[in-house]
């Protein structure tokens, strides 16, 4: 059993239908439609920490590479700690770059140390986690942090397991129903959130509980602007009609290297 299946709640957690990278890029494209287009003048720059080219921004380094005035800011009801793993790359996450957006949002690399208090939520369908509806007001009124664990779904066990380790006694949250608009389809199911998809909804979900009417919208900024940057590539390609194939393809040798990878492991054991 994967450490990470300890703490899931099953119950919860079905695999959704399959559908194919084309399906789920369109699904991507009409979600991102109702936002408006992204202009941020980016060219390759380099950072100025660690002298390597990027475009808007470097995570590693948590450096803005482009002009301050076109990125919104967004004010947030609770504080948001980011708890990324250091083994998954900075530049493929979804959720680093909301640092940029609120001056609210941290971010520390696992396995860093990291404190937290009774007041401190962990955002993760754990079998303890309670929907933010369920909370009480008095609960709601005392949360002072929200907490997002941010790696692939493999890696979530060495954190769930510090967190567990640490604080036996910790607060999970889990969100109601909502299917990812990530562009390309995730092999585990449409319910596997990207990391800012999952804090974007807890903070409508907690706002929505309290009675707080604020717009959120502007989390999912990067995110937008990513798919975008894609669609701008795909638009490309438009006389081009097998993209979504070789999109496809690529998952498949993808998907194939891994299980390769898992029989070799085994191999090796024997």
């Amino acid at each position: 059993m994967h450490i990470r299946d300890k703490y899931i709640d099953r119950q919860n957690y079905k695999d959704s239908d399959q559908i194919s990278n084309e399906e789920q890029y369109k699904r991507a494209n009409e979600f991102f439609s109702q936002f408006p287009k992204i202009d941020l003048q980016a060219e390759k720059v380099r950072c100025p920490k660690c002298n390597l080219l990027h475009k808007v921004y470097c995570l590693k380094c948590g450096e803005l590479l482009v002009n301050k005035e076109l990125i919104p800011k967004v004010e947030l009801p609770v504080n948001l700690l980011i708890l990324h793993h250091n083994k998954e790359k900075h530049q493929k996450s979804s959720a680093i770059p909301a640092k940029f957006l609120s001056d609210q949002v941290e971010v520390k690399d696992f396995p860093s140390e990291f404190e937290f208090d009774e007041y401190t939520y962990v955002l993760y369908p754990h079998q303890n986690a309670k929907y933010i509806k369920e909370l009480s007001q008095e609960e709601l009124q005392n949360i002072k942090k929200f907490v997002a664990i941010d790696c692939t779904w493999h890696q979530t066990g060495a954190i769930l397991e510090k967190i567990s380790n640490k604080y036996p006694q910790q607060k999970f949250i889990k969100l109601e129903d909502y299917q990812t608009y990530f562009w390309r389809y995730q092999h585990h199911s449409l319910k596997c959130l990207a990391t800012i998809e999952a804090i974007y909804y807890c903070y409508q979900e907690y706002s929505k509980a309290m009675n707080i009417n604020q717009n959120y919208n502007n989390l999912l900024f990067f995110y937008k602007y990513t798919f975008q940057q894609i669609t701008d590539s795909v638009q490309q390609e438009v006389g081009n009609s097998n993209i979504y194939q070789k999109i496809e393809q690529k998952k498949q040798r993808i998907l194939q290297s891994k299980q390769d990878a898992k029989k070799e492991k085994l191999f090796k054991k024997l």
